[in-house]
């Protein structure tokens, strides 16, 4: 999906600006940010024409994923540009501005010295102030780019965020209303960034891969914001959970429906779309009781569920002399082994469709007698882009089992009688379903499926039939 076609889909909550402010920023005051900033010193309007003349240039342009993936290589050439405003003001700072007039403008440069996540911002306008802010960047090779535009209606806060390379940059303040009042206006740097960003508006939304989708990602700051979005192309049951590998309590995970932001708890929840290729959309934030720190990392989960296990084929070497159940029946040996299992099936999800990137678990056990969470070996298993999991399992070769029982075989016209070497384990397949359930191969009813591992065999005899 595009961003266009998903600005039309959510048009109700995006708006008619080009970057919605975040929603963490409509409530904030400046001493919310203290942690964050230093205060500048008062700038004053100065009824200058630059701004104006600045906005109206011909070769200012809007930012595309063209321009983004250039920025780097730009950034490395050497240039001597010639700044188009001032003055240059610093990062981390809030800057108190007077003088404002209806209709008027002002630009304020400064500069990115690494590659960060910025956060430009205006706080405090009072009833008689309205401000649009736009981030530009000011290309090495002299051209402008336009990072983003809030426009807020009245005197709601303005929030523009994107991902900037070293550079120079500039805010672009207009004037819808003015009274002359102070409001505050700055730009917040943080380094610490994920590979999603930046999508912290719905329009920005990281649209995720038609699977069953697993990552972590962090909050880089109080005011980040992440947006992912999925669409249920032939209207499956959804998954959605946010684990919080920190257990720090610091994310808030909410699901868009019904025209309103709805918390998710922390069990998560299953989406029952009502159509085919219908849209979701979830953000993270941050928890506004508890500090944010960077460091602090969440997984979520979010995509197709899993409802069936198909094509389930586990057993062992093609070459086995397996034990027949006259010779062995309690437990009789349904899988047998020398040294490798061969484990395939396919994951599918509500429609029967194949689920790429869900997860499954293999459990073995050596003692079929003594089977407890504890002493279980556990391999961890991922389908593929076509739903399937092909895993060959190498559980070793014993040297001396347990049990020894005697069977016949009968080949080639020879009735062969073999005493065979063994231990008895058992192994279950878990695929996790939705909100702690699960299918796969062994349950309630039949729990494991029994495993013969072969250590030695002999022949005892063989006679003509």
């Amino acid at each position: 999906m595009n961003k266009i076609m998903l600005i039309s889909a959510f048009g109700t909550i995006i708006g008619s600006t080009s970057n919605l402010a975040l929603a963490a920023s409509n409530n904030l005051t400046l001493s919310d940010l203290s942690d964050s900033l230093t205060i500048g010193v008062t700038q004053k309007h100065t009824s200058s024409n630059q701004a104006k003349n600045f906005a109206k240039l011909s070769h200012l342009k809007r930012l595309s994923s063209a321009d983004a993936s250039t920025f780097s290589a730009m950034a490395e050439e050497s240039s001597t540009i010639q700044l188009k405003c001032q003055p240059t003001l610093q990062t981390n700072t809030a800057y108190p501005l007077a003088g404002a007039s209806t209709g008027g403008s002002d630009c304020f440069h400064f500069e990115i010295t690494n590659r960060s996540k910025a956060y430009a911002f205006v706080l405090g306008q009072n009833e008689n102030t309205d401000v649009t802010l736009s981030l530009v960047r000011h290309n090495a090779d002299d051209t402008l780019t336009f990072m983003g535009t809030s426009a807020n209606n009245g005197n709601l806060n303005e929030m523009v965020s994107a991902l900037t390379q070293p550079g120079h940059y500039y805010w672009l303040l207009q004037y819808e209303q003015a009274d002359g009042s102070e409001f505050n206006f700055g730009v917040i740097t943080s380094e610490t960034i994920d590979s999603f960003e930046s999508n912290d508006t719905v329009a920005a939304s990281t649209q995720l891969p038609d699977q069953q989708n697993k990552f972590s990602a962090n909050l880089d700051h109080m005011l980040d914001v992440d947006h992912y979005a999925f669409e249920a192309k032939r209207g499956q049951e959804l998954l959605l959970k946010l684990d919080d590998l920190s257990n720090s309590g610091a994310f808030v995970l909410e699901h868009f429906e019904s025209g309103t932001w709805s918390e998710v708890p922390s069990k998560g929840k299953s989406i029952t779309p009502t159509e085919a290729g219908e849209f979701h959309v979830v953000r993270v934030s941050p928890n506004p009781n508890l500090e944010t720190i960077p460091a602090n990392q969440y997984m979520l989960t979010f995509g197709s569920t899993v409802k069936s296990v198909s094509s389930i084929n586990i057993n062992g070497e093609n070459n086995v002399l397996r034990l027949p159940y006259s010779a062995m029946n309690d437990p009789y040996l349904t899988t047998q082994a020398y040294q490798k299992l061969n484990i395939s099936f396919t994951l599918n999800d509500s429609t029967g469709h194949p689920v790429p990137g869900a997860n499954a678990v293999f459990r073995l056990w050596r003692d079929y007698y003594n089977r407890t969470s504890e002493n279980d070996e556990r391999t961890f298993l991922s389908s593929d882009s076509e739903g399937k999991i092909n895993k060959q399992l190498d559980i070793g070769r014993c040297s001396y089992g347990d049990y020894e029982v005697e069977h016949i075989e009968r080949s080639l016209g020879y009735v062969n009688r073999w005493k065979s070497n063994f231990n008895i384990g058992a192994w279950q397949l878990v695929v996790p379903t939705s909100l702690g359930q699960a299918t796969g191969v062994g349950g309630p009813n039949v729990e494991i499926v029994s495993l013969g591992h072969i250590c030695k065999q002999r022949l005892v005899s063989s006679t003509k039939s």
